[in-house]
Protein backbone atom coordinates (compact mmCIF):
# COMPACT_ATOMS: atom_id res chain seq x y z
CA UNK A 1 0.00 0.00 0.00
CA UNK A 2 1.30 3.43 -0.91
CA UNK A 3 -0.34 5.27 1.98
CA UNK A 4 2.19 6.18 4.63
CA UNK A 5 1.12 7.89 7.88
CA UNK A 6 4.65 9.09 8.58
CA UNK A 7 4.86 10.75 5.18
CA UNK A 8 1.40 12.26 5.62
CA UNK A 9 2.43 13.83 8.94
CA UNK A 10 5.65 15.12 7.35
CA UNK A 11 3.67 16.72 4.52
CA UNK A 12 1.20 18.34 6.92
CA UNK A 13 3.97 19.56 9.24
CA UNK A 14 6.03 21.03 6.40
CA UNK A 15 3.02 22.83 4.94
CA UNK A 16 1.97 24.09 8.39
CA UNK A 17 5.44 25.57 8.92
CA UNK A 18 5.09 27.83 5.88
CA UNK A 19 1.36 28.65 6.32
CA UNK A 20 -0.28 30.74 4.88
CA UNK A 21 2.14 30.33 1.98
CA UNK A 22 2.45 27.10 0.05
CA UNK A 23 5.28 25.06 -1.44
CA UNK A 24 5.89 24.26 -5.10
CA UNK A 25 6.98 21.71 -6.05
CA UNK A 26 6.43 19.77 -2.84
CA UNK A 27 7.81 16.64 -4.48
CA UNK A 28 11.35 18.06 -4.33
CA UNK A 29 11.12 18.31 -0.53
CA UNK A 30 10.83 14.52 -0.20
CA UNK A 31 13.55 12.93 -2.38
CA UNK A 32 13.58 9.82 -0.18
CA UNK A 33 10.09 8.82 -1.43
CA UNK A 34 9.24 7.56 -4.90
CA UNK A 35 6.90 9.75 -6.93
CA UNK A 36 3.98 7.28 -6.90
CA UNK A 37 3.99 7.05 -3.08
CA UNK A 38 4.32 10.80 -2.67
CA UNK A 39 1.50 11.60 -5.11
CA UNK A 40 -0.78 8.94 -3.57
CA UNK A 41 -0.37 10.48 -0.13
CA UNK A 42 -0.78 14.05 -1.41
CA UNK A 43 -3.98 13.12 -3.28
CA UNK A 44 -5.27 11.24 -0.20
CA UNK A 45 -4.72 14.29 2.05
CA UNK A 46 -6.37 16.46 -0.61
CA UNK A 47 -9.43 14.17 -0.75
CA UNK A 48 -9.74 14.54 3.04
CA UNK A 49 -9.53 18.34 2.54
CA UNK A 50 -6.46 18.57 4.78
CA UNK A 51 -4.34 20.11 2.01
CA UNK A 52 -4.65 21.54 -1.47
CA UNK A 53 -2.16 19.24 -3.15
CA UNK A 54 -1.59 20.96 -6.48
CA UNK A 55 -1.50 17.47 -8.02
CA UNK A 56 -3.50 16.73 -11.16
CA UNK A 57 -4.18 13.49 -12.99
CA UNK A 58 -2.98 14.03 -16.56
CA UNK A 59 -4.84 11.00 -18.02
CA UNK A 60 -2.42 10.56 -20.90
CA UNK A 61 -3.00 7.75 -23.40
CA UNK A 62 0.58 6.49 -23.15
CA UNK A 63 0.76 7.07 -19.37
CA UNK A 64 -2.76 6.53 -17.94
CA UNK A 65 -1.69 6.75 -14.29
CA UNK A 66 0.42 9.89 -14.70
CA UNK A 67 0.16 12.58 -12.03
CA UNK A 68 1.94 15.92 -12.00
CA UNK A 69 2.64 18.44 -9.26
CA UNK A 70 1.61 21.60 -11.15
CA UNK A 71 0.60 24.06 -8.45
CA UNK A 72 1.46 25.13 -4.92
CA UNK A 73 0.66 22.66 -2.16
CA UNK A 74 -0.91 24.33 0.85
CA UNK A 75 -2.36 23.18 4.17
CA UNK A 76 -6.02 23.97 4.85
CA UNK A 77 -7.62 25.18 8.06
CA UNK A 78 -8.88 21.63 8.59
CA UNK A 79 -5.31 20.34 8.25
CA UNK A 80 -4.03 22.88 10.76
CA UNK A 81 -6.79 21.96 13.21
CA UNK A 82 -5.83 18.29 12.89
CA UNK A 83 -2.21 19.07 13.77
CA UNK A 84 -3.17 21.34 16.66
CA UNK A 85 -5.64 18.74 17.99
CA UNK A 86 -7.46 21.37 20.03
CA UNK A 87 -10.93 21.24 18.50
CA UNK A 88 -10.27 24.17 16.16
CA UNK A 89 -12.30 27.34 16.07
CA UNK A 90 -15.39 25.39 17.10
CA UNK A 91 -13.75 24.84 20.51
CA UNK A 92 -13.46 28.60 20.96
CA UNK A 93 -17.13 29.08 20.14
CA UNK A 94 -18.40 26.05 22.05
CA UNK A 95 -20.16 27.59 25.02
CA UNK A 96 -22.63 25.48 26.91
CA UNK A 97 -25.42 27.19 28.79
CA UNK A 98 -26.72 25.27 31.78
CA UNK A 99 -30.04 26.29 33.21
CA UNK A 100 -31.32 24.71 36.42
CA UNK A 101 -34.78 23.23 36.32
CA UNK A 102 -37.33 25.18 38.33
CA UNK A 103 -38.36 22.22 40.51
CA UNK A 104 -34.76 21.36 41.49
CA UNK A 105 -34.13 24.82 42.93
CA UNK A 106 -37.03 24.80 45.42
CA UNK A 107 -36.09 25.43 49.03
CA UNK A 108 -37.76 23.11 51.49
Amino acid sequence: MKLDRTLQREILTMLAACYPAGIHPLTQKFPQYDEATLFANMVYLDELKLIHSGVVHLNLIDEPGKYEDIDFSKITAKGLDLLLNDGGVSAIHAVTAIEPLADTAKAE
